[in-house]
């Protein structure tokens, strides 16, 4: 099973902390980085912390992305999203710099790649592009030429007005998003965001 790790604060300096539910159980030391984290801390030792558990929504939670790290994206690296968007994904003649069985770029292809032009320090984090299943749809190569000849702002209105025709976001929803590995040996937690009207103040 994954363990979730977060990094929080409370009445004091930013601590890291295994969260279950919606306990967290603090983990002892003090870790000023993501990197700090990772290198003097295993998956093991966190899976098997006990101790004091405080109360998760008593607590602030803050990013896990911490100084000194720099944040890599990939784009349309996953087969089935790149067919939704419209590519073809055995198309590929450049990687737009992980399950990854659906990857169309494996690690062994990215890192090596991105490694030859900067380096890596542990707690780094990697995005390795957008997975299926999003609700943006990207119109036909034709339609997306004829767009190209209006204004600008008249260039946005067919999108948002097919756009508002398949409402997916609604006010008053919840999005959780979480970033886990299938051996359990990665998890970087479940991220949650509330829907709200973007007309109101």
């Amino acid at each position: 099973m994954a363990t979730t790790v977060v990094r929080y604060a409370a009445d004091g300096p930013a601590r890291w902390g295994v969260l279950r539910g919606d306990k967290i159980t603090p983990v002892p030391g003090g870790f000023g980085t993501t990197g700090e984290l990772v290198e003097r801390t295993t998956t093991g030792e966190l899976a098997a912390l006990g101790g004091e558990m405080v109360d998760v929504n008593d607590l602030q939670l803050l990013s896990p992305v911490t100084r000194d790290q720099r944040f890599v994206c990939q784009g349309a690296n996953y087969r089935q999203y790149t067919v939704e968007s419209g590519m073809n994904p055995d198309d590929k003649t450049f990687n737009m710099i992980f399950t990854e069985a659906n990857l169309v770029f494996k690690p062994a292809e990215t890192l090596p790649e991105l490694s030859a032009v900067r380096d890596f320090a542990a707690g780094d984090p990697l995005a390795t592009g957008t997975p299926a299943g999003c609700a943006l749809k990207v119109p036909s190569p034709a339609v997306v030429k004829l767009l190209g000849l209006l204004l600008a702002a008249k260039r946005w209105q067919p999108f948002g007005k097919s756009q508002a025709g398949r409402p997916y976001l609604q006010p008053g929803g919840v999005v959780e998003a979480s970033i886990a590995g299938q051996d359990g040996r990665i998890d970087l937690g479940v991220r949650r965001n509330r829907v709200v009207d973007g007309g109101r103040s």
